[in-house]
């Protein structure tokens, strides 16, 4: 069993309570027209910050994380950008009219299926980086417009090569039903104001042809969806259900909670799935054997997190009295599991 020490901020653990921490706030908050765009604004301020800062940034901190996400995205300064020279995922941004890829260290060539379906949700999370880029004040890409072209042809050319409803599938059931839905649910929240409708349905379209509900296994080789991977899936269906203005998929996402809240019972069947979940004692198996508190258990929580926090007040907000055990796990386990800042990987 490892035991190697991953570096994880404290701030995960507020993530269970209502926040997700990131620099940046969105010039385009969306108005809430209904419930639905309700929910877009408050994911758009989850995904991008609260407002709690002015621009000209002075704060060492937050230049600092801006500049380093500004590197990412290209190494030229910003009149220069996208450059021949530089190596951010801009600069390096295959940008002609017949490619057959979108970086050159994303292929889509690998004789491992693996890497080869790794190569799609590596490159919509380059492009998702790319466009909070777009989206953040202080930023030098700030409301850069050939930013945001490039990233909506890449959108595009994704879409129609690799990302769509008859596309055959390959590698890792992962890629397909979680890694590319909630990289991709997250970039069209953001961007639903800049594409055309024929365009969102498109994309969304796509997910909803690998993640239906919250549960599905439409890949070869999925499992049966418990625990984090269940939650994972979830999160992206709400996505899609707040984008597409869609209660079934929200009540969906709201009603995979519930299996995840209630306790797993120690006489479940040995090496089964029905042994993944919490236990009253404060611990966490995924995989049927496997205490992942680390790994999986962090992902559930960043899931819970947010799902309590986006439905809360809404008409599909979580009655279910178990979820207060969320508040409890920040304490047993993951408190104990902290030093000094760093999480035990189980």
């Amino acid at each position: 069993m490892s035991k190697l020490l991953r570096s994880v901020s404290l701030l995960c653990l507020c993530l269970v309570v209502v926040s997700v921490c990131a620099v940046g706030i969105s010039p385009r908050y969306v108005q809430a027209s209904d419930e639905y765009d309700g929910l877009r604004t408050k994911l758009q301020r989850l995904l991008l910050g609260d407002g709690e800062y002015v621009v000209p940034v002075t704060d060492a901190l937050l230049q600092a994380k801006i500049s380093a996400m500004d590197s990412l995205i290209s190494s030229c300064s910003a009149a220069q950008a996208p450059c021949t020279s530089g190596k951010g995922y801009w600069d390096l941004m295959n940008r002609s009219v017949d490619r057959t890829y979108l970086w050159v260290d994303m292929p889509f060539t690998s004789t491992d299926s693996f890497t080869k379906s790794g190569d799609i949700s590596g490159s919509y999370g380059r492009l998702y980086a790319m466009i909070v880029g777009y989206y953040t004040p202080g930023s030098v890409m700030y409301q850069n417009a050939a930013l945001k072209t490039d990233v909506i042809n890449a959108l595009d050319w994704l879409n129609v090569q690799k990302y769509n409803t008859t596309v055959a599938t390959y590698g890792n059931w992962f890629h397909w039903q979680i890694g590319v839905p909630q990289i991709l649910t997250k970039t069209v929240l953001l961007m639903k104001n800049e594409l055309t409708p024929v365009q969102v349905t498109s994309y969304m379209d796509a997910v909803n042809r690998f993640i239906p509900n919250s549960a599905a296994r439409t890949v070869s080789g999925s499992p049966v969806m418990t625990g984090a991977n269940l939650l994972d899936q979830a999160i992206a269906v709400a996505y899609r259900g707040i984008i597409m203005k869609d209660s079934a998929k929200l009540a969906d996402a709201r009603d995979a909670l519930s299996s995840v809240f209630a306790y797993v019972s120690p006489a479940s069947a040995v090496n089964t799935s029905a042994r993944d979940g919490f236990y009253a004692d404060g611990s966490f198996i995924q995989h049927a054997a496997m205490p992942y508190i680390g790994g999986y258990g962090t992902s559930l929580l960043n899931d819970v997190g947010i799902l309590l926090h986006i439905l809360s007040g809404s008409s599909w907000d979580v009655t279910d009295t178990n979820k207060w055990h969320a508040y409890r796990w920040i304490f047993i386990p993951w408190s104990p599991s902290f030093t000094m800042g760093m999480l035990w990987i189980w």
